[in-house]
C-alpha cells in the first residue's frame, strides 16, 4: 500500500496539466458547492504549496502558491471584489499540493500556469532580466554558464528535500529525492526530478527568487 501511495504522488507530481485531478473533479461535482466540499476548504493545510480551484467540470479555473494556503483560499472565498465573487460562484472543488519549499511553490506555479491558463488568473508576464549568467545564493555568485547545477531546499517531509536542476542556463527539471539518494549520479537525477519542457520565464522567476530569498545550498555536478 505504501509503495502505491508513493507511486501515485510522483504521477501526481509530474501531472503538470492537472489531468488527473480534473478526472476526479468531474466525477464529484453535482450542483451548488456541497457542505463536504466547504469542509474541504477549511481543510486546506497552512503549509506552503500550491492550490488549485476547479469548476463543476472539472476544469482548472485558478490556482496559486502560498506560504500559507489555507489563508489565501479562505480569502479567496472572503473577498468583496467582482473578480473574486465570480471566482467564488464558480467553484466546485479545492485541491492542494503540498511543496515544503517556497521555492518549490513558486516555480511549479509558474510551470503550472504555462500549462494550463487558467481563466482567473491573470496573463503571466516575465520580463526579461539583463542579467542571466550568474545566480547568487547566500551572497555568493554562482555562473551559470556551461555548469550543471542542483538548487538544494526543503522537502515536504523530514528525510526529503527539494531540487532544482539547471544546466548551462537552461531550467531541466525539478523534484523530491531521500537524503539517501546518490543525487550526483544525472541518470538517477533524470528518473527522479519531473523533466521541465516549457522554459518561458523559468529561468527568470528562479533567478528572482533567489535575489530576494535562500535555499539551502547549491551541488555542482
Amino acid at each position: 500500500a505504501l509503495a502505491t501511495l508513493k507511486l501515485f504522488q510522483i504521477l501526481i507530481n509530474r501531472d503538470v496539466k492537472k489531468d488527473i485531478l480534473k478526472e476526479v473533479i468531474r466525477a464529484e461535482a453535482h450542483g451548488e458547492l456541497s457542505s463536504r466540499q466547504l469542509r474541504l476548504v477549511e481543510s486546506v493545510p497552512r503549509d506552503i504549496g500550491v492550490y488549485y480551484l476547479f469548476n463543476k467540470e472539472g476544469d482548472l479555473i485558478y490556482l496559486g502558491s502560498s506560504r500559507n494556503m489555507q489563508a489565501s483560499v479562505n480569502a479567496h472565498f472572503t473577498g468583496d471584489s467582482r473578480p473574486g465573487l465570480n471566482l467564488r460562484k464558480e467553484t466546485r472543488e479545492v485541491r492542494y499540493e503540498r511543496t515544503g519549499s517556497e521555492f518549490m511553490a513558486l516555480l511549479k506555479t509558474h510551470l503550472e500556469l504555462l500549462a494550463n491558463r487558467p481563466v482567473h488568473n491573470k496573463p503571466i508576464q516575465t520580463p526579461g532580466r539583463p542579467d542571466q549568467n550568474h545566480i547568487t545564493v547566500k551572497g555568493t555568485e554562482i555562473p551559470l554558464e556551461g555548469r550543471q547545477l542542483l538548487l538544494i531546499d526543503k522537502g515536504r517531509q523530514e528525510g526529503e528535500r527539494s531540487a532544482v536542476w539547471v544546466q548551462d542556463k537552461v531550467v531541466k527539471g525539478m523534484g523530491y529525492y531521500q537524503l539517501n539518494h546518490q543525487i550526483n549520479n544525472i541518470h538517477i537525477l533524470e528518473n527522479l526530478l519531473t523533466p521541465i519542457t516549457e522554459t518561458e520565464g523559468t529561468l527568470e522567476v528562479l533567478l528572482d527568487f533567489l535575489d530576494a530569498k535562500p535555499i539551502l545550498k547549491v551541488i555542482e555536478l
